[in-house]
């Protein structure tokens, strides 16, 4: 049996190794389907299966009528046209493992302050607790009049409410955080480089499942947005009547020059597809080298946030024994 929520990857996956085992479509989504503990999925695949085998649809045409795949129906369309749907399917699982792969990484790498936040919650609950215990040893006379003294009492008695209010705030900023996590401008870059990236593979999955130029090009449109989208938009129209090579000049202006020269050179030399390909690889890598500039700062900043909790927390104690040894030099004439 399979996990209870099961990814469209997964049931592509399992899919992809029965029907390249001779079992048909139809056979393939109803067997899965009396497999599946998610039974949401497990009816879109008994959909398809009716579909295909009562009333005649085609697999890409079945899939949109349950919205699976949405991304990637119109490449699969190409694939059953070509009689080549084996091989599409495992171009499609490739290219959605490799988009997957690297947006968990982003997700996890952003996800990390959380985990440093719950965990600092955490120290500072046990500090409160060892201040109580340092409080009760430096009840000496003339302590409990001391504004620190006082303080810390305040935060030992008060420990409950202090930390729920604490950690309302924090889920509070957590969600804050998350809703606008795509506007902060390093992280836009990573996921900008990545879709970009994958429009570029989508170009190259396109023409190896026998789209044309043109037809690849407004298909990968629908994968990027803002410039890059009306760039594969103008590019699909141009490739209509224009040889692509011809094209790829109004691209220079928007690639690194090397990226651009290596494109150039492989759709000469009739190797459109892997150059596309490569490209959207190269833009991908470029999503995770920005990541890995992104890390230190996250670093950085829960160090802080931890270091500003002990600071925060422990302060009464150091004001005490501050005060405490300033008494101890005046007595004593500044001499200890």
């Amino acid at each position: 049996m399979l996990r209870k929520k099961v990814s469209e990857l997964s049931v592509l996956k399992s899919l992809y190794y029965m029907i390249a085992s001779g079992i048909s479509i139809s056979d393939a989504c109803s067997e899965l389907a009396m497999r599946l503990k998610d039974r949401k999925m497990a009816e879109k695949l008994i959909i398809i299966s009716g579909l295909m085998s009562k009333e005649g649809y085609t697999f890409s045409d079945a899939m949109e009528q349950v919205d699976m795949c949405r991304n990637y129906i119109f490449i699969i369309r190409i694939g059953e046209k070509t009689g080549n749907l084996i091989e599409t399917l495992k171009d499609v699982i490739s290219s959605i493992e490799e988009i997957d792969r690297v947006q968990k990484k982003v997700k996890s790498s952003l996800y990390y302050p959380v985990g440093v936040i719950i965990f600092s919650i955490l120290v500072a609950f046990g500090l409160i607790i060892v201040l109580k215990k340092i409080l009760e040893g430096l009840n000496f006379p003339g302590t409990e009049d001391m504004l620190a003294y006082k303080i810390g009492w305040f935060l030992v008695d008060n420990k409950i409410v202090i930390f729920a209010i604490y950690i309302a705030a924090v889920v509070f900023l957590g969600y804050v955080f998350k809703k606008n996590i795509d506007k902060i401008p390093m992280v836009k870059n990573i996921y900008a480089n990545i879709s970009i990236g994958q429009a570029f593979k989508m170009v190259s999955l396109g023409l190896t499942s026998g789209l044309s130029p043109s037809e690849a090009f407004s298909f990968a449109a629908h994968v990027v947005k803002g410039v890059w989208s009306d760039i594969f938009e103008t590019f699909a129209m141009e490739t209509r009547e224009r040889n692509v090579y011809d094209v790829m000049e109004e691209l220079e202006q928007y690639m690194q020059p090397e990226s651009y020269i290596v494109l150039r050179s492989k759709i000469k030399s009739g190797d459109m597809s892997a150059g596309f390909n490569m490209i959207g690889r190269e833009y991908m890598s470029s999503a995770i080298q920005r990541l890995d500039a992104f890390s230190p700062f996250v670093t950085m900043f829960a160090f802080l946030f931890v270091a500003m909790q002990i600071a925060v927390v422990m302060s009464p104690i150091w004001v005490i024994i501050i005060s405490f040894m300033s008494k101890v030099t005046s007595m004593s004439g500044g001499r200890i």
